[in-house]
């Protein structure tokens, strides 16, 4: 996922300005994405959920909160460079794109450290409880 933003983001800095031709590099990064949210989702918040995880550590439902308003602020940024506004200002497309990468950088090392290894704690200890009852 960070791969192919950085992919994307060197397609704006060093390829041709116009919009139709970082199509394929903007669409196959918001195709990462919502792969991986969708992953995400089936194996780690499904679960957590389904065991009353959130409930028990909401120190990582204040965690996932946080990442959600992250995830709607994406979706306000592609709401706000639509294709005339990439190419009204196409530089300040690229700095607000490196803004974003940035963020979904910091983002991922979060998640990993304060939301997934704590959920997959969390499930091994409740997997392990189920398996000694």
């Amino acid at each position: 996922m960070i791969a192919t933003a950085d992919a994307f983001l060197a397609a704006l800095r060093h390829g041709p300005r116009s919009a139709s031709a970082v199509h394929g590099p903007r669409a196959q990064l918001a195709s990462k994405l919502r792969q991986h949210r969708a992953r995400e989702d089936a194996l780690v918040f499904k679960p957590f959920a389904t065991a009353g995880g959130f409930t028990q550590l909401p120190e990582v439902s204040a965690r996932v909160q946080h990442i959600q308003q992250e995830w709607l602020a994406y979706s306000r940024h592609i709401g706000t460079w639509t294709i005339q506004a990439m190419e009204a200002d196409w530089d300040g497309y690229i700095g607000a794109v490196a803004g974003r990468v940035e963020i979904l950088r910091t983002l991922s090392a979060v998640e990993e450290r304060e939301v997934y290894a704590p959920i997959l704690r969390f499930l091994a200890a409740q997997k392990a409880a189920t398996a000694c009852s």
